[in-house]
């Protein structure tokens, strides 16, 4: 599998060098904050790898962030937050938008707390963070489904990267979330099968969500991001 995760790292980065070139052609503040976004990814995957060079690293050996867990728990509440947020602002209804704000911040105090109090913090994925934040995202993403198909834009969606954004996003959730409960609720760690697919699940989801945003790139290229 390290071919794998090799490919979504270059993945990464691909989308990330796209998401510049699209900026240049599509100004827009929403997707300026997307590009940031997709940075602060391949930031965190770089700044991640610390944990593979222990000599380098001595400092911090036989210290809770020895291992990258705490590191990858801020990534993961941050990009929770950002895709509700981000959402939220093609949203015109303005009910909509309150209840995304207001789940926004529950979510994110619960999920701080959570991570200062719970042990996971360093030793794995925070559960609360990836299952309340997984709803989160699909929710807002639904509202803006919801909106969508009373719109207009509904007849040129092909051309609207935000729309290329919400496919990724929400089938990543979608598929990935229902293995995160599974995982947790019924303590599957320990069958090899179960492993063995949820890995398969994880990386042929991180592929699909980057393949679909390179694809919008360059696909809505000479389209505003409000098309």
């Amino acid at each position: 599998m390290n071919h794998v995760a090799t490919a979504i790292y270059l993945l990464e980065a691909i989308a990330f060098i796209s998401s510049i070139i699209y900026y240049k052609r599509n100004r827009g503040k929403p997707f300026f904050y997307f590009m940031l976004f997709l940075g602060s990814v391949v930031f965190f995957e770089n700044i991640g790898k610390y944990n593979r060079y222990p000599e380098l690293f001595s400092f911090i050996n036989n210290t809770p962030f020895q291992k990258n867990f705490w590191l990858f728990n801020i990534q993961l509440l941050i990009s929770m937050v950002f895709y509700a947020i981000f959402f939220s602002l093609f949203i015109n209804n303005q009910r909509s938008k309150r209840i995304i704000y207001s789940l926004v911040i529950l979510f994110f105090s619960i999920a701080s707390i959570v991570l200062f109090f719970d042990d996971n913090f360093f030793k794995g994925f925070s559960p609360f963070t990836l299952i309340a934040g997984s709803i989160l995202v699909l929710i807002s993403i639904s509202i803006y489904y919801f909106e969508l198909l009373k719109s207009e834009q509904l007849l040129s969606i092909w051309k609207s990267m935000v729309f290329y954004i919400s496919v990724g996003a929400f089938v990543y959730h979608l598929c990935t979330t229902p293995l995160f409960l599974y995982s947790i609720f019924l303590k599957s760690q320990a069958n090899p099968a179960f492993i063995e697919t949820y890995k398969i699940v994880v990386y042929v989801s991180n592929l699909f969500l980057y393949l679909v945003y390179i694809f919008g790139f360059f696909t809505t290229q000479n389209q505003s991001l409000n098309d």
